[in-house]
């Protein structure tokens, strides 16, 4: 029985230091892989970020030419409304000379109403006392 327990003793010390080299072997492959994946993870960081940069910049390019084309398409309208408001103002100018033109019309009318009255009685009392 002693030789017994003495060869399964020894075999699991040999067992203990293969399990020993096992262990080292695989935390060595364990951390291999890790860099290796660490090393892929960056580069596809690097990839993914260049590629953005691009998206970005073709995007900040595509939104600069509609702002142009708005500004250019806007400064026509500006100028539109400018002239549409200068229009506006010389309608109502014109609007209020015309109220005035006509109320001084009738001024002229009811003077010429009265004068033409003032002529006819003038030229009734001429007759009556030439006769």
């Amino acid at each position: 029985m002693k030789l017994l327990k003495h060869i399964l003793f020894s075999q699991i010390v040999r067992g203990g230091k293969h399990c020993k080299k096992n262990q080292a072997d695989v935390t060595e492959v364990i951390s291999n892989l890790d860099e290796k994946l660490k090393s892929v993870l960056r580069n596809q960081e690097y990839e993914y970020l260049q590629a953005y940069n691009i998206y970005v910049k073709r995007k900040e390019k595509e939104l600069k030419s509609l702002v142009s084309a708005l500004n250019e398409k806007n400064s026509n309208n500006n100028f539109k409304d400018m002239r549409i408001s200068q229009l506006e103002v010389t309608i109502s100018k014109m609007r209020t000379q015309a109220f005035k033109y006509e109320g001084d019309i009738e001024d002229f009318k009811k003077e010429l109403k009265s004068q033409k009255e003032k002529y006819k009685m003038e030229t009734e009392e001429k007759e009556f006392y030439h006769k």
